[in-house]
């Protein structure tokens, strides 16, 4: 679940479904003896579909930010590629390593959580290592997350949030369980909640205003839009969780 294209690795080739569920074992077998929940769009995979998600170019994991030293150390006693020098991995909740098969890459994600004092499960790292914008944190129902639970994929044993079904449709929407192109919606934050917009032409429309070009052109000219124009610009890029 990336939000930046700027942070994405330059001429990626698609990966097969081979390369995913390879990536998706061989992370299981480093970290199984570490508290962790598949989670995003692998959770969705797993949990609809049984099955990774086709086309998809990461795995997602959840892990509670004490263990995030113990993440770091497996990760670079083993063959994945983790730069902690990266871009990527500079913010505190989130480090992204890389399987490589060849000429692929399948990126491995870890998104690292705390509890609220109110017992409430944030994320802070929505947006990768921008994770400054208390509007791009998540809050979540503890008991929908924890304790992770047991179940088998592919005859491997993983870990689940307690109640997937619940935290699907928290990400989701109600229609979690049916399937959407990604061109054809648009995720955003408001209110510390992922919203979905389901409707191709207003999602084609809303990425073309969030288009780098089209902000920097609005950017060149914001100054001298009437005042009113520029707090409706404004609101509507703070929706998007976009500066």
């Amino acid at each position: 679940m990336k939000k930046f294209d700027d942070l994405k690795l330059d001429n990626k080739k698609p990966i097969d479904d081979a390369t995913l569920n390879n990536a998706f074992d061989y992370v299981i077998e480093i970290i199984k003896d570490v508290e962790y929940s598949i989670f995003f769009g692998t959770l969705l995979g797993i949990i609809r579909d049984n099955s990774l998600l086709k086309n998809d170019d990461d795995i997602d994991f959840l892990v509670d930010y004490k263990n995030k030293q113990k993440i770091i150390t497996l990760l670079l006693k083993s063959d994945l590629k983790l730069d902690l020098n990266k871009p990527v991995n500079s913010g505190e909740y989130f480090i992204q390593a890389e399987f490589n098969n060849k000429d692929k890459v399948c990126l491995i994600d870890f998104y690292f959580y705390e509890l609220t004092p109110k017992q409430k499960v944030l994320l802070k790292s929505i947006g990768g290592p921008y994770q400054e914008d208390k509007k791009q944190w998540m809050y979540m129902t503890k008991n929908t997350i924890l304790p992770f639970t047991d179940s088998l994929f592919n005859n491997i044993k993983i870990k689940i949030p307690n109640e997937p079904t619940k935290v699907l449709r928290y990400l989701y929407g109600r229609k979690w369980n049916k399937r959407i192109e990604k061109k054809d919606y648009l995720l955003y934050f408001f209110m510390n909640k992922p919203r979905i917009i389901k409707s191709k032409i207003i999602a084609e429309f809303l990425k073309f205003l969030s288009h780098k070009k089209i902000k920097k052109l609005i950017k060149a000219y914001y100054y001298i839009l009437p005042i009113t124009i520029r707090k409706s610009i404004k609101k509507f890029y703070s929706l998007l969780g976009q500066s």
